[in-house]
């Protein structure tokens, strides 16, 4: 059936009628924000239906997905946000700079949770280890994703100072990407959010966003982890790459 793909224009008609179900299920949803356990699986089939509904209504899905964050968000299971936030990078993947808006209002919580939780996750094993590599993998991901598409969302944050705190623990997590030169994925999505964003940075008139980055800190941990690298490793000339870009 058609609820699967993307609506054409011989679907059109439909259109009204499925905004109308989701904006419903959305109000529904909020109310329960908070209040329903993780067993009863609706989390779950929110999520799977908000997948579905990004491809299915393209931009008329914004203003109900503003909705139904919040209800998403409620979410503190390791595993659960993990795939939250790779949805979240779908989202940003389809709309693009049209996520700016979105961005904007609810960054701070799509960025905190999961990073709330990753801050406590133990790494007592290797299994355990993994887990959280897998999290924080997620999150760096999104932020490249997003600094490539809509840098103003994270750069206004980050550029805020102490008071706002989001921006201060977006900034601490991109450098802590740079940190480990045998972690190779999280270091080429660090090195790209950063390429970017110096680089949305330069373009601010009288240079005031870029002497706000810490610029020093940046290009030590970039070429403390390229120097260390693995080289054998095709990743490796990817984030070489992007470090130059930066450099």
């Amino acid at each position: 059936g058609t609820v699967s793909k993307a609506f054409t224009v011989q679907h059109s008609s439909a259109f009204p009628a499925w905004e109308e179900v989701m904006s419903v299920v959305a109000r529904i949803l909020d109310k329960f924000c908070g209040q329903l356990n993780r067993e009863i699986g609706l989390w779950r089939a929110a999520l799977f239906l908000c997948r579905r509904m990004v491809e299915v209504l393209g931009d008329r899905f914004l203003g109900t997905l503003d909705t139904l964050l919040p209800f998403l968000y409620a979410a503190n299971d390791r595993a659960d946000l993990t795939e939250l936030t790779v949805f979240a990078h779908q989202v940003v993947c389809q709309y693009q700079q049209k996520t700016q808006q979105l961005l904007q209002k609810w960054l701070h919580q799509i960025f905190l949770r999961p990073y709330a939780v990753w801050q406590q996750l133990p790494e007592g094993s290797d299994q355990l280890k993994r887990e959280k590599l897998e999290l924080s993998g997620a999150l760096l991901q999104l932020l490249k994703e997003i600094s490539q598409r809509c840098p103003s969302a994270l750069l206004e944050p980050m550029l805020a100072g102490p008071a706002c705190r989001h921006g201060q623990e977006i900034t601490s997590f991109l450098l802590l990407g740079l940190q480990d030169a045998t972690e190779l994925r999280p270091l080429s999505y660090s090195s790209s959010a950063w390429g970017a964003l110096v680089e949305a940075a330069a373009g601010v008139p009288e240079g005031t966003a870029l002497a706000t980055l810490p610029i020093a800190q940046l290009l030590q941990r970039l070429l403390w982890s390229t120097v260390r690298m693995d080289y054998s490793d095709v990743q490796a000339q990817k984030v070489l790459g992007e470090a130059a870009s930066v450099l």
